[in-house]
């Protein structure tokens, strides 16, 4: 397939080395754009002051705005603005990660086709939450109504979305880039019980805390339960909590951090992989795909767009969220013989990064 472009755009809140699901989209899809031989620019904010206002990481064009100030993880840039203006002169595409302050505020000009990708709606969790996502979705509808397309993880997710009365009409339903763990040996070994296993950032909407309350309910002394992920984070961090309980019990074993070589290693070592995000700002949950990718049955909350991989696999439970008493009968009784070794073949293309950045390119034709 062959795209004639000048130039192509992405442009997001945060990216490479922040470490998120959407930063990693962004990250693949970049670097698969640059493999042919596109010119591909991103503009993110500058989520840590040492990293360089614009650098080039495996052919893509980096540019960092400098923050002028945060609201939870919202970041507000006039610098943001300044360089989007320059940047976009030479894009014939731009595609756009929402939710994001700035995006309503960022023109379009004449021929540039707009591309939206919207990750998740901000949940309204008190007064300033609930006044910093009203003024987000307004910022979200300018853009989407300039969009050409709008993508979603899940069109799950998008029927529930605040979004939706928006972009229905020109919605397009792409899974998110995933990795396929390669075989490799158990990073961590336990011959008497069953491991546990959670990997994710360790914010409140992760449900980090509540996933150890339920472990520690219905697991054995001998089960133990493996929690990895980004200790530095946007938002309100649980992490301090999470070292006091894993301080507490020896079972509660932690991987702060974890590197990407030992990702299949950490998956290797588990016999259920647990997903326990409490919130709409969960869309979909690539560490699960990753999960059942690797063999591992997955405990999901039911959510918009999170319950879609262990529905369609049927290789796991979705539980209803934040129920304790759920979650811990299901600890509990957990069996790996319940489930098949692993997904079909069919499930496995379904899932594959080749076939999402496939419908990527077809959106700019």
């Amino acid at each position: 397939m062959e795209i004639k472009a000048r130039g192509i755009l992405l442009v997001c809140d945060y990216f490479y080395p922040y470490k998120s699901g959407l930063s990693y989209v962004v990250k693949v899809l970049a670097e698969n754009l640059v493999k042919m031989d596109l010119k591909v620019t991103v503009l993110c904010h500058q989520h840590d002051t040492a990293l360089p206002s614009f650098e080039v990481l495996n052919g893509v064009n980096i540019h960092r705005a400098k923050t002028l100030f945060r609201l939870n993880r919202a970041t507000i840039s006039f610098d943001f603005f300044l360089k989007y203006m320059k940047l976009r002169r030479d894009s014939d595409f731009i595609n756009m990660h929402l939710p994001m302050p700035e995006a309503g505020l960022l023109p379009i000009k004449k021929g540039q086709k707009l591309i939206t990708t919207y990750q998740c709606d901000l949940p309204k969790r008190s007064f300033v939450l609930s006044a910093l996502a009203f003024l987000m979705d307004i910022s979200s509808r300018i853009a989407i109504s300039r969009s050409n397309w709008v993508v979603f993880s899940t069109l799950d997710y998008m029927n529930f979305s605040r979004m939706r009365p928006y972009a229905s009409s020109k919605s397009v339903e792409i899974f998110p880039f995933v990795n396929f763990p390669r075989a490799t040996p158990p990073l961590f070994q336990n011959e008497r019980g069953r491991n546990f296993g959670y990997l994710g950032r360790f914010t409140s909407e992760k449900g980090a805390i509540f996933l150890i309350e339920a472990f520690k309910s219905g697991a054995t002394s001998d089960d133990c339960l493996l929690m990895a992920g980004s200790s530095k984070v946007a938002g309100d961090s649980v992490f301090e909590q999470v070292k006091i309980y894993a301080d507490e019990d020896p079972r509660i074993v932690l991987y702060p951090d974890i590197s990407e070589e030992d990702l299949p290693g950490f998956y290797a070592s588990l016999n259920v992989f647990c997903f326990p995000s409490l919130n709409s700002f969960e869309a979909f949950g690539i560490a699960q795909v990753e999960a059942l990718l690797a063999g591992i049955p997955v405990i999901s909350s039911d959510l918009p767009g999170v319950r879609i991989p262990v529905k369609l696999t049927g290789m796991g439970q979705v539980l209803p969220v934040g129920n304790l008493q759920e979650w811990k009968t299901a600890i509990e009784q957990y069996d790996r013989k319940s489930y098949p070794e692993k997904i079909s073949q069919e499930e496995q293309l379904r899932f594959s990064s080749e076939i999402a950045f496939k419908k990527y390119l077809e959106l700019l034709e």
